[in-house]
Parts: structure tokens; C-alpha cells; sequence
């Protein structure tokens, strides 16, 4: 309870930028949608929400979620060689040898971002989702 105020307090005078975007995890009918922020933007700080790729195979979904998320960080003033944290989300954890190391390697070459990758129960065709947290340029 004591470190929430003490993170409120230290926010409070940093600028915050949002950006909405159509919201996931509602119903059918798209009645109750939430509101979900493609990024956030505290300080100097990106923060992107978890980006899927369109129906295709793992490969083709990492491409086009990396050409997403280089899309959203340059809305928010960064760039993929600022990122500093990266989340993978692997329906199938043999795909991060397979197919996320070659794909993440091609990218970011010799300084990549720190990486956590967990397996998860993806929506239905949905093999990799990821996020990334960046710093914009000054």
C-alpha cells in the first residue's frame, strides 16, 4: 500500500500521452469493448500494449507484429534500437528457438533489449503476441 502513493507522487509532474485504440476482449457484438491505449507515454518512457500479427504462420505474424510495434513507437517519438524490454508471448515455446531468435536477431542485431518469453494461451489462431517498453528521443 505504501509504494503505490509514492509512485503516484513521483508521476505526478512527468507528461502522460495516450493513445486509444479499438478495445479486445469484449463481446461479439462489440457492446462491451474497453477502451485499450496502443501505447503510454510517461516521460520519456513508451509503454506498448501486447500486439498480435494477422492469420498466418509464426513467422509471418512476428514480421508484421515488429512492423506494428515499430509503427507505434515512432508515433510516440521512439524507435525499435531504443527498445529496452521486450514481452513475448509464444503459444508453442519450441517457436522461440524455431522462429522468434533468427526474426529478433535479424532485427536488432548486437544490442537488443532485454527479453522475457512465456508461454500463453493465445486467441484462437494467435501464435505470438508482444510488447515492448522504450525510451522516446529527446
Amino acid at each position: 500500500m505504501g509504494y503505490r502513493p509514492a509512485v503516484r507522487r513521483a508521476r505526478r509532474n512527468l507528461p502522460v500521452r495516450i493513445h486509444f485504440s479499438a478495445g479486445i476482449c469484449g463481446d461479439s457484438d462489440g457492446l462491451n469493448q474497453p477502451k485499450v491505449a496502443d501505447f503510454r507515454k510517461i516521460g520519456t518512457t513508451v509503454y506498448t500494449g501486447g500486439v498480435s500479427g494477422k492469420a498466418g504462420d509464426v513467422p509471418m505474424q512476428i514480421r508484421d507484429i515488429m512492423r506494428k510495434l515499430q509503427a507505434t513507437l515512432e508515433e510516440a517519438g521512439a524507435r525499435l534500437d531504443t527498445v529496452v524490454k521486450a514481452t513475448v508471448y509464444l503459444a508453442y515455446m519450441p517457436d522461440c528457438e524455431q522462429y522468434l531468435n533468427p526474426i529478433w536477431n535479424e532485427i536488432f542485431g548486437a544490442n537488443p533489449p532485454a527479453r522475457t518469453v512465456i508461454q500463453a494461451g493465445l486467441e484462437n489462431g494467435i501464435f505470438v503476441k508482444i510488447e515492448f517498453v522504450a525510451e522516446a528521443r529527446a
